[in-house]
């Protein structure tokens, strides 16, 4: 439960609680955030990314910078970001950019307040911070940080994994990306508009793979499902 170590199974984990040494060991940690539990402290949540839902597309009335503004289907909130930098901003925005008029308060955090000790039913909230659960942006780090999911301490863990574009290239980096990796415990896999021109998903490297929702990649993506 103090999420800073993995087990390759329920069982290994169990007898590193009671044999080797763990139970002494772990640190109270907050089973909201994963973050250490203290009443000093303030629990904060962000918004998951794999369940963003984009409402419109406009401009800063104040800025004029370009944001978006999007309801998080975790908390049933409104928030925008910046597209330009990717920041959260509580900035107010016009009520008519919104579905319910008059409603111009965002909320920079999917869940804020004290943390817990007490186990989370994520089938009723998903305002969790889930250490299995990515969330990868489009960027000049992207394919390595692809590449790193590989990695022993992180092949494991990785049992969803979200990949989207948050705001536009303004870096000019390469929008080329592979994913055909071995990632055994990838159940849920979302890929939104993100240039990914290699994408091979099988039984060989996702054998856990359930759910697959892919949106926007290239017509020339080499694209191998089974």
């Amino acid at each position: 439960r103090c999420k800073l170590t993995a087990y390759c199974s329920r069982e290994c984990q169990v007898r590193h609680w009671r044999e080797g040494g763990h139970k002494k060991e772990c640190i109270k940690m907050c089973s909201r955030c994963g973050q250490v539990y203290s009443n000093s402290t303030e629990c904060c949540v962000p918004h998951p990314k794999h369940l963003q839902d984009k409402k419109y597309g406009t401009f800063s009335p104040s800025t004029q910078e370009p944001i978006s503004i999007y309801a998080c289907m975790a908390c049933n909130q409104s928030y925008i970001i910046v597209d330009k930098t990717g920041e959260i901003t509580t900035e107010d925005v016009i009520a008519t950019f919104l579905d319910k008029p008059g409603e111009t308060v965002m909320s920079k955090w999917c869940f804020q307040g004290k943390h817990t000790l007490e186990p989370i039913n994520t089938k009723v909230d998903q305002r969790v911070i889930r250490p299995n659960s990515i969330d990868l942006e489009d960027g000049p780090n992207l394919q390595k940080d692809l590449n790193a999911l590989v990695q022993p301490t992180a092949s494991h863990y990785v049992k969803r994994l979200t990949i989207r574009r948050m705001r536009p290239n303004t870096g000019g980096w390469v929008e080329s990306y592979s994913l055909a990796l071995p990632l055994h415990y990838l159940k849920v896999l979302h890929i939104e508009g993100v240039c990914v021109t290699t994408l091979h998903l099988d039984e060989t490297l996702t054998p856990a793979l359930t759910e697959l929702n892919v949106a926007h990649l290239p017509d020339w993506c080499d694209f191998r499902y089974s």
